[in-house]
């Protein structure tokens, strides 16, 4: 029994820096991720909509405001706001969460840090909108979405991607102690 938690111990000493380092990336990829989503929704070319409305339709607002309509709380997302506080804390969480799984997902790919960051964003964008959103009716799939939104959805993931593949190890070095129970991946 004691070698079993000592067992439990190491490998919580030894995994819980990587989750926390990877989440804390994942947050903080995920605001320069909304710039470029930002930014890419504005200069691609587009047929008859607006700059408004297209600032409006960007997925985090749309996941935000159907999620809390859902949960009963349809205020959170007042009318006439691009991005309020809801779709940022909305945003962000998600991208800590789901960057908490990278340490664990790509651990065992042999390639940089930055191409590791960038294949898990593209598993997650797969995920998302091919996976769990179309499946709770939150969005329509993605395959059912313009070739302009997905371009949009995909290079933002990209960026988001790259950016935790270059924090995560950083940040997970610094968080391992001096007893030298994390090694590098």
């Amino acid at each position: 029994m004691a070698s079993i938690t000592r067992n439990i111990s190491v490998g919580t000493r030894r995994w819980a820096p990587r989750l926390v380092a990877s989440a804390l990336a994942g947050m903080i990829a995920a605001v320069p991720m909304a710039w470029v989503m930002r930014g890419l929704n504005r200069v691609l070319p587009v047929r008859k909509t607006s700059w408004l409305t297209r600032l409006f339709s960007l997925p985090p607002k749309q996941v935000t405001k159907r999620i809390s309509r859902r949960a009963g709380v349809p205020w959170v997302t007042k009318p006439g706001r691009r991005w309020d506080s809801a779709t940022w804390l909305a945003h962000l969480g998600y991208g800590a969460a789901a960057a908490s799984l990278y340490p664990v997902v790509t651990r065992p790919l042999p390639v940089p840090n930055i191409v590791r960051g960038m294949l898990f964003a593209i598993a997650v964008w797969a995920g998302s909108y091919l996976g769990w959103l179309p499946a709770t009716n939150i969005m329509k799939p993605a395959t059912r979405e313009s070739a302009r939104r997905n371009i949009v959805m995909i290079v933002s993931h990209l960026v988001w991607g790259a950016l935790i593949g270059l924090l995560a190890t950083n940040f997970s070095r610094r968080m391992s102690g001096p007893d030298g129970i994390h090694h590098n991946e």
